[in-house]
């Protein structure tokens, strides 16, 4: 019997005790996806004149429910990977002049107590926040109304993906904590904004 005990101490002590390090998302960082369900159809008005339909394809919230290290829910430990970030996703279609385009906004931690992270996708062209990089959300007025809780993406701050050629040149977008998308720009022309403001 005692032999059966070291041989299992020293299995243990050889493969790793089972464990799972989970960062979990709040309840104020879910805000920033609660807006909408799939199904949900939105539509974005160019000056009363054109509209752009976004269709909310799926919301996806990947959060851990046990935080203990020892239960391994959302971890492959037999294969070394021993995390499991909190994450929150809502994927949608974007229809523009007849294409239809992914649009993204993905949310996730990897610290307790640490910065969210933040990953737009709008087509071709994609906005990332990155460990250390600190999400900061801002005021922005839109017809004289103004919404807190922003993050407003630049042209500068907006990145080509290597996938797919774009349509258009995506120049600026705002996504409000309690509002979801509220406007994006295309081609520092064409201002599109949500049609219940």
């Amino acid at each position: 019997m005692k032999l059966l005990v070291v041989l299992f101490v020293i299995c243990m002590y050889s493969c790793g005790l089972p464990y799972c390090k989970k960062i979990k998302l709040t309840n104020c960082d879910l805000e920033w996806v609660k807006q909408y369900t799939k199904g949900d159809s939105l539509y974005f008005i160019l000056n009363d004149m054109k509209t752009d339909t976004m269709i909310v394809q799926e919301t996806r919230v990947l959060n851990p429910q046990n935080t203990c290290i020892f239960d391994t829910e959302g971890c492959n430990w037999l294969e070394g990977d021993n995390t499991f970030y909190g994450t929150a996703i809502n994927i949608m279609t974007l229809k523009h002049n007849g294409n239809d385009l992914d649009v993204w906004f993905e949310i996730t931690k990897r610290e307790k107590n640490g910065d969210l992270l933040c990953n737009i996708i709008f087509g071709s062209w994609s906005w990332s926040t990155f460990p250390g990089m600190r999400l900061s959300p801002q005021s922005y007025t839109i017809k004289n109304k103004r919404y807190t809780d922003c993050i407003v993406v630049d042209e500068k701050d907006i990145l080509l993906n290597k996938v797919g050629t774009p349509i258009f040149k995506l120049t600026k977008l705002v996504w409000s904590k309690h509002f979801g998308l509220l406007m994006y720009e295309i081609d520092n022309r064409y201002r599109y904004f949500i049609s219940n403001l």
